[in-house]
């Protein structure tokens, strides 16, 4: 449920709504990532679902997540891998921010 409020929310953010249908599904994909990044969040940090005090301050989170992505052009998991093994190794309790 929550992978579909992101996705949603991301199409009707200000910045899709002239978008190209290709540069919509590219956004969709990033969503996906985001997803798939915050569920590996969720095993390295533990202490992260005492983070998010509502499913809606989760969603806002990762909307921006997905927006900064879109920005930096990153759009795939394997751009992310070196960051999720820096955070596996580091001795953290919170995940890192946008």
């Amino acid at each position: 449920m929550t992978n579909h409020i992101v996705h949603s929310l991301l199409l009707n953010d200000h910045r899709d709504q002239s978008s190209q249908p290709n540069e919509k599904q590219d956004n969709a994909a990033i969503a996906n990532i985001v997803n798939e990044l915050f569920n590996r969040f969720g095993a390295i940090f533990p202490s992260m679902k005492n983070v998010f005090k509502s499913t809606e301050q989760l969603n806002q989170t990762k909307k921006q997540w997905v927006l900064g992505f879109i920005d930096s052009k990153i759009n795939t998991i394997d751009q992310l891998e070196f960051g999720l093994k820096q955070c596996r190794l580091a001795d953290k309790e919170f995940m890192p921010t946008i």
